[in-house]
Parts: structure tokens; sequence; C-alpha cells
């Protein structure tokens, strides 16, 4: 369905990517959604733009965005540059189905690039909370080691389930970062 939702916090994750909190505008019911989805964001020129949703559902039906600045993208330029708290996006939502089943205990590997870390983030946090005790591999590429934006939620949440093992890769970034280099699809 689609819905109007209000930018309630904004900040800088890494050097090109900006996170966004949305809430539901007044009047709006919030989402019924899955770790794992995403929404399409509807522009006024009738095109859309789609972005994973880097949180498990909320009671209060916020929803955490994670954008990459892209040069010359429109929406991107805006969410980086005017976009501002208070502000209103119209999204359709929610779509897809990258999501994983509750009732498994089968263990999970996710392979994520850049910002396609968000709904990985999601489910991984979803399953935390459920106290699940199903194994994880996360391997998370990027090109240099200021892109991996999320270290310090990564430590957290292997504190908390043992049984998650990360594993982040670099592109571009030399041998003296002192993590694993290359692709994280051939990692």
């Amino acid at each position: 369905r689609q819905l109007g939702m209000v930018v309630t916090e904004k900040w800088q994750l890494a050097p090109d990517v900006i996170g966004l909190r949305l809430l539901p505008a007044h009047g709006e019911r919030r989402l019924n959604r899955l770790p794992g989805q995403y929404v399409d964001v509807l522009l006024a020129d009738g095109r859309r733009r789609p972005f994973s949703i880097a949180n498990g559902p909320q009671a209060d039906g916020m929803i955490e965005l994670h954008v990459r600045h892209v040069a010359g993208g429109g929406f991107t330029s805006q969410v980086a540059g005017a976009l501002a708290v208070g502000d209103t996006l119209r999204v359709e939502a929610p779509l897809g189905t990258f999501v994983a089943r509750e009732d498994s205990e089968r263990p999970m590997i996710f392979v994520a690039g850049g910002t396609g870390i968000a709904p990985v983030k999601a489910i991984v946090e979803h399953f935390i909370e459920l106290g699940t005790r199903r194994a994880m591999e996360v391997y998370w590429g990027a090109r240099r080691a200021d892109d991996l934006y999320l270290l310090p939620q990564i430590g957290q949440w292997q504190r908390q389930a043992r049984q998650l093992r990360f594993h982040a890769v670099l592109s571009e970034e030399g041998p003296a970062s002192g993590l694993r280099m290359g692709l994280a699809h051939e990692a």
C-alpha cells in the first residue's frame, strides 16, 4: 500500500551513505512487514526508487533506510542535500520476498555488498531478538574499510549471538587494512 512517511532522523553512516529514520505520517497506519523487505520511494515525476528496510518491524512503524549518494542521482542527491527532518516521503510497501523462515533451524548465509547490508541487518537483528541458535554467516563486501559503516553494531551482534560469524571483504583497499581482499561472493 502507499503511505506518507515523515523523516524523523537523518545522519551520516559513511562518507557517501545517509541513514534515514521514517515514521508513518499523522493518520497513516504502520506497515505490516517482515524483516528483509523493501519500500519504493515514489517520486513526483512518477519514478520509483527501491530501498531495503534496515530494521525489523517496530511497534511505532519506524523504518530505517541506508541511502548511498550517487553522483548525479536526482533522489540520492536530494537525500544527501535538501531532505530534512520533518519532510514527508511517499512510499509503497512492503515489497519483496527476501525473508527468512522463523520455523527453521537451518543455517543462514548472507552475502551483501555496500548498502545491500541493510536487509541483512534487519533479518539478523530480528533473529537475535528472537533468541535464535541458528548459525549465521555474514559476508559484507565493500570497496574500502570506511565503507563498513556497521562494524560497531556487528560487534554487538557477535557478543549477543556467539553462533554469528562475520567476514569483511574489501575490493579496493590494499592488504594493509588487515581485512580479507577480493569480492564478497568469491570469499
